[in-house]
């Protein structure tokens, strides 16, 4: 996993800033989760802000944040397996 310096992350939070009050138009479609983004949640995490606080900020579903920063422990499946009847 990449690490940024306090510097970095005040940077790139303010490009994200600058670009939400420079007419960004939010859609609805999905939107990745790069690993800057993903930097920014966990060091503001670690700081006791709260996913759904953190999500607003960064204009992510809190879904999909909550996603991103689960551990990969290696059983995620990439198709849903259907449910078993009964």
């Amino acid at each position: 996993m990449t690490s940024f310096s306090p510097g970095q992350i005040q940077e790139i939070e303010g490009r994200f800033q600058r670009g939400a009050t420079g007419g960004y138009e939010p859609t609805s479609a999905a939107v990745a989760v790069t690993d800057d983004v993903l930097a920014i949640a966990q060091a503001r995490q670690a700081r006791g802000e709260s996913v759904t606080t953190i999500a607003r900020l960064l204009r992510i579903g809190r879904s999909t944040l909550y996603g991103a920063l689960q551990p990969d422990n290696g059983t995620a499946s990439p198709v849903p397996q259907p449910r078993a009847a009964g």
